[in-house]
Formats: structure tokens, C-alpha cells, sequence
């Protein structure tokens, strides 16, 4: 049994021992060098590796499937194809890309042609639906079609028009908290001619775009000079930035 001095009284002791068996004194275990940079270190190890591993088998997976697509592709391509082509002819758009989705990996020009083309038809029928007025939709839709056809000179004319609209909005919706929908410069001017301003509660605000400026109306709530908590709508005309 290997021995040591304590490092108190000088006694002999077992170098496997707790304490000190003459003065009681604990013996001082070796502390691990790792420290917090080492840690870090191996953490990263751990990190990157288990990274690499998920991804080689992300890897894996995803060649399995695309070989498993295209092994069933290349047995159903003709009846694929031809009901594909039916669903097209009969309008049912949605259900050409539905047959197409199962085969997502696959980059065959017939099938890409097919799908992309029954993409295409099914968002100028929805977009044929949708009032002009309605900006936001129509200029998605647009934005999806020339992403499907760039060369397409009416797509393109629409998405420049439905653009110049959006850019208006967004000039706009600049004005208003996101979080509520308030006026920001509207709301200060309503606080700047309260009793209390502390008591103001924004309820609701719409606008009307006027052409050359937005007219805002907001509703709120806050105690008047006689203490009394009370509703109020106001109006007021803000130019577009």
C-alpha cells in the first residue's frame, strides 16, 4: 500500500485515505484542469460532431427517398403523365399538382413542365377571382406567377402595377404600430391634449386613403377633468411619406 506524508502533521498515511487518521486533516483531491475554456471546447466537439452526423444521415435519407421516387417514377411515368394531363384539361388543377407532389425529388422535364404548368393555371384562376382592390392578394399571386413564367410580358405588367400599389401601402402601414395598429404621430397628438395623459387606452384606429393624404380616425379611453373614465373618437388628415 503506497504511502504519503500528510501534509499537516507529517504522519504516515495511506495515499487512498480521506483524512488523516493522527490530526483529522482531509487530504486536497487533484482538481480537474479542464477548466472553462476546455469545457468549451469539448462541448464544440460534441456540437459539430453530432452536426455532422445528423447530417450525414439527413443525407442518407434524402438520397434513400429520391431513390425510392424515382424507382416508382420510372415505372408510372406514362399513366402519371396522362393523368396529369387529364386533370389539366379538366380544370382540376389542385389535383395534377397533388399526383405531382408525390414525386417532389424528381427533375424530369415532363413532370416539372406538367407541374409547373398546372401551378401556373391554377393561379390565374384564383387571381381572376380577386378584386382588383385587393392589393396584397393579387400582388402574392403575381409575384408566384413570374416567378413560374419571368418572361411573361402580362404578368410582368401586373406585377409592376400591383408593386406601385404595394409601395403605397407600405408607405402607409409606416405610420402605424404593428403592435396595435395605432397612429404613432396621432396618438402623441392625442396624449398632448389630455388632463391625464397617462390614462390613454388605445381601442381601435382605421384610416381612409384619400389619395394625396390618409384621413385616421382613433377611438380611446382616459379619464376626463372630473376623474371619469370616457370614450373618444377623433379624426385627423396625415400626409403619405
Amino acid at each position: 500500500m503506497a504511502l504519503i506524508n500528510c501534509k499537516e502533521c507529517g504522519h504516515k498515511i495511506s495515499k487512498k485515505a480521506a483524512s488523516c487518521p493522527n490530526c483529522g486533516a482531509t487530504s486536497k483531491k487533484k482538481r480537474s484542469n479542464l477548466g472553462c475554456g476546455g469545457l468549451l471546447v469539448v462541448l464544440a466537439i460534441l456540437y459539430f460532431g453530432y452536426s455532422s452526423i445528423q447530417g450525414a444521415k439527413d443525407t442518407t435519407a434524402q438520397k434513400q427517398l429520391q431513390a425510392s421516387q424515382q424507382s416508382k417514377f420510372n415505372k408510372n411515368k406514362n399513366q402519371l403523365i396522362a393523368q396529369m394531363n387529364q386533370f389539366i384539361e379538366n380544370g382540376e388543377y389542385l389535383k395534377a399538382i397533388k399526383a405531382a407532389g408525390a414525386y417532389n425529388t424528381i427533375k424530369d422535364p415532363d413532370l416539372v413542365t406538367l407541374r409547373n404548368k398546372a401551378k401556373e393555371l391554377d393561379l390565374v384562376a384564383r387571381v381572376a377571382k380577386i378584386p382588383t382592390a385587393q392589393t396584397k392578394e393579387n400582388f402574392d399571386i403575381y409575384e408566384k406567377l413570374i416567378a413560374l413564367d419571368p418572361n411573361n410580358e402580362k404578368y410582368k405588367e401586373k406585377h409592376t402595377f400591383y408593386n406601385k400599389k404595394m409601395n403605397r401601402i407600405r408607405s402607409i402601414e409606416k405610420q402605424f404600430s404593428a403592435f396595435d395598429g395605432s397612429h404613432y404621430q396621432f396618438e402623441k397628438y392625442i396624449k398632448s391634449k389630455m388632463k391625464n395623459p397617462d390614462s390613454y387606452e388605445h381601442v381601435k384606429t382605421v384610416y381612409w386613403d384619400k389619395g394625396d393624404h390618409i384621413l385616421v380616425q382613433t377611438t380611446y379611453r382616459g379619464t376626463n377633468s372630473f376623474n371619469a373614465v370616457v370614450t373618444e373618437t377623433e379624426q385627423k388628415n396625415y400626409l403619405i411619406d
